[in-house]
């Protein structure tokens, strides 16, 4: 920082101020003086100096402040995050072993339910010939009150066509419960009349009896083509195979004859027509 300065105290009462001249008293005061303005003005520079580094201490100390304060911030997010972490491991080790213990369930309920296949199974294997046997009942049953439309279009130009009921009577008993339409689809003007089965849409064997729910076109002369849902019960009687009831659902679709007022048709006109 520059030369070294020592600055001499005053002249000690042991020397004597007598003894020097006063042009050396007066250079002794000059020199003394300087020395001193001198040395004022190193401690001035030193005490700029010193306030400018501690100014600069305070400028790093605020950035290491921010830095701590950014810091706490992350790290009270991060602590947060590791709680909620914490969180989140406890419930997925809870559902963990909500999931072992319900995969132990399922086990269980997979070996009963394979145990359940294999008797449904068995049963469907001991009802499929059983269920072949009533589905070619039922092709009988409605193929006994059908004739080809050329049978139907002679006896409506001739009158000659009877209609052999023997295979129908085959299929039903006393106790059989069945429309009056049996009587206008084998009579005198069947011809009038075509019925023929479109398709068999299930087989259930309830308490014994078959329950079979079928799709079964009629064409009525003049009125118009309709598919009417119906439900056979179907009986075993000693190994026979006997209609028990025959019942009407609903009626599903019709397309009627172009003239007339016959688009009016309902549902009630259609059954009306076919059992009066």
């Amino acid at each position: 920082m520059g030369q070294d300065i020592v600055v001499q105290p005053p002249l000690s009462s042991e020397d004597s101020i007598t003894s020097l001249s006063k042009k050396k008293l007066q250079i002794y005061l000059i020199n003394y003086s300087k020395k001193v303005e001198l040395y004022g003005d190193l401690v001035n520079e030193n005490i700029q100096k010193l306030k400018d580094i501690n100014q600069e201490k305070e400028i790093k100390i605020g950035l290491l402040n921010s830095e701590i304060e950014q810091i706490k911030v992350i790290t009270t997010d991060l602590e947060n995050r590791l709680e909620k972490s914490e969180e989140r491991i406890d419930t997925l080790t809870l559902q963990n072993q909500n999931i072992t213990s319900n995969s132990k369930d399922l086990e269980l309920e997979n070996i009963e339910l394979k145990s359940t296949i294999k008797r449904l199974s068995d049963s469907i294997g001991n009802q499929k010939s059983g269920n072949e046997e009533v589905l070619k009942f039922v092709k009988d049953f409605y193929s006994s009150l059908e004739l080809t439309k050329e049978e139907n279009q002679r006896n409506y130009t001739y009158g000659d066509v009877k209609f052999n009921l023997s295979r129908f009577n085959s299929m039903v008993d006393g106790t059989s419960k069945y429309p009056i339409r049996v009587k206008n689809l084998t009579g005198e003007y069947h011809d009038r009349y075509y019925i023929s089965l479109e398709k068999v849409l299930s087989i259930v064997k309830v308490e014994g009896v078959f329950l079979v729910f079928t799709e079964v076109n009629y064409s009525i002369s003049e009125m118009g083509d309709f598919i009417n849902l119906e439900c056979l019960e179907i009986k075993n009687n000693s190994g026979t195979l006997l209609l028990s009831v025959w019942n009407d659902v609903n009626l599903l679709e019709k397309e009627t004859e172009e003239y007339g007022d016959y688009d009016k048709i309902s549902s009630e006109d259609f059954y009306n027509s076919i059992d009066y």
